[in-house]
């Protein structure tokens, strides 16, 4: 009927089907279902395999091993593993997919770089407007001439040799920091952080830690968050309409 994969057989090698999901997920779970009507043969050509979630980067983050009697249908538990790429593999054999599903919940797509017919969405509240677009800003230091209105141009590509991600200098034992004037005084609701990509779990690293404050126009502290997680390409805070004039984001010791 024309809906099922057939790879060629490798010997002594891998085959292996894989879909790029166009965006990072928390995979819940994966449904595949097998080639059926030719007999025990060719269904037992899933009774092994190895099921990977991959991040943007193509690291497998999450593997599961699958070793049994495949029947029409495998339902497999994913655990939640974050990821943008689900690849299926065995060894020796055929690989034949007759549908993969893959279920969970979409964080965010991946950026784009120009105009599309389909904008790129990620989850966000009602509509409001960027306080900070376009609005003065300056930080610490700079570095490779990425100066911190990059940070509020309204331009949110990730890739820093495009020219539009900020950059301090490395200050061993104190604080790089980065701060923009809102021009008058505001309730801020959230925040949203848009962070370096395409150059692996390293830069993107850099904002694991770092806190951020909303300051008033006498450059008072009057809120201030300290984020601690894994950072992804998109950071979201709500700052509980915390009343301020500036927002300064800092780090220690690294850019």
């Amino acid at each position: 009927d024309g809906s099922v994969t057939h790879t060629n057989d490798v010997e002594g090698g891998s085959n292996w089907w894989m879909v790029n999901l166009m965006g990072t997920a928390t995979i819940r779970d994966v449904k595949i279902y097998n080639r059926m009507y030719c007999g025990s043969q060719c269904m037992s050509w899933l009774n092994q395999f190895v099921i990977e979630v991959l991040d943007y980067d193509m690291n497998v983050v999450s593997s599961l091993a699958y070793n049994d009697t495949a029947g029409a249908i495998i339902h497999l538990l994913m655990e939640n593993a974050e990821g943008s790429y689900i690849r299926i593999s065995n060894a020796n054999t055929y690989l034949c997919l007759a549908e993969v599903e893959v279920f969970g919940t979409k964080l965010y797509d991946f950026p784009t770089f120009s105009p599309t017919s389909i904008p790129t969405t990620v989850p966000s509240l009602s509509p409001k407007p960027n306080l900070a677009l376009n609005k003065p800003a300056q930080q610490s230091s700079t570095g490779s001439n990425a100066g911190a209105d990059l940070a509020v141009d309204g331009n949110t590509n990730g890739n820093f040799n495009d020219g539009s991600v900020t950059h301090t200098n490395d200050v061993e034992g104190g604080s790089n920091w980065w701060m923009v004037n809102l021009m008058g005084t505001a309730t801020i609701r959230d925040v949203k952080i848009y962070n370096r990509m395409y150059c692996g779990s390293q830069c993107m690293s850099w904002l694991n830690q770092f806190v951020i404050e909303v300051l008033d126009y006498d450059m008072n502290v009057v809120s201030s968050l300290a984020y601690n997680d894994t950072a992804g390409a998109i950071i979201h805070l709500l700052m509980e309409n915390a009343e301020g004039s500036y927002i300064r984001i800092s780090v220690s010791d690294k850019y």
